[in-house]
């Protein structure tokens, strides 16, 4: 059981999780994968994965935590770059 009802823990581990799945999709993209293709993953893995829950924490989250979560959408490039 957690000891605190403080929203770091899990925004850390919700991080963690995000930078997995992106690091996922580099190798996706050194393979070769197109940029489209790579586009439906990054929404399929890691913005979903940022807003699943989102509504029912937000009001907790401290200003730090919603910059470090909104630095994480700003990554991905428009698919028309190259």
């Amino acid at each position: 059981m957690y000891r605190t009802l403080s929203t770091a823990a899990y925004v850390n581990r919700l991080l963690m999780q995000v930078n997995q799945r992106l690091y996922l999709l580099s190798l996706l993209q050194s393979s070769g994968l197109q940029r489209p293709s790579l586009h439906l993953l990054f929404n399929a893995l890691v913005i979903n994965k940022l807003t699943y829950a989102l509504p029912a924490y937000a009001g907790q989250l401290t200003a730090d935590d919603k910059n470090r979560i909104n630095s994480m959408q700003y990554l991905e490039r428009p698919c028309d770059e190259d």
